[in-house]
């Protein structure tokens, strides 16, 4: 079964659909049957190349109790203290692309996500 994804890397919602996906074909021990691919999005796309620094939207987000127990419950530990800027996506999405094998492409998708998420990683300087 093939399956895309639309997402942005910093989604916090697309982090932990992700990760309940992958829990679910684990659970049904569909591994070898589904073919994933990725279709990327952009959630902010007037953000400029260098990135901003928004503390509203972060505020925002790290006050959403449900956002926050789902991550929780999937042992994501979202730091939003640590994040200082919200980065332009879309030179990301270019080269997450450009890598051709699918699994090493999103392996790498989720070490950025979690890399800004759970250790406020400035993706802007990529």
């Amino acid at each position: 079964m093939d399956l895309v994804l639309v997402s942005d890397i910093i989604c916090p919602w697309c982090y932990i659909g992700k990760k309940r996906l992958d829990q679910a074909i684990s659970d049904l021990d569909m591994a070898d049957t589904i073919n994933l691919s990725i279709a990327p999005y952009q959630l902010y796309p007037q953000i400029p190349l260098e990135g901003v620094r928004n503390p509203a939207i972060l505020q925002r987000l790290a006050e959403m109790q449900p956002l926050n127990h789902a991550a929780k419950n999937l042992d994501i530990t979202f730091r939003w203290d640590l994040i200082d800027r919200i980065p332009k996506t879309r030179q990301i999405h270019k080269a997450l692309l450009s890598i051709e094998d699918k699994t090493t492409q999103w392996l790498a998708k989720e070490a950025l996500q979690k890399a800004f998420f759970c250790q406020g990683v400035d993706l802007s300087q990529l």
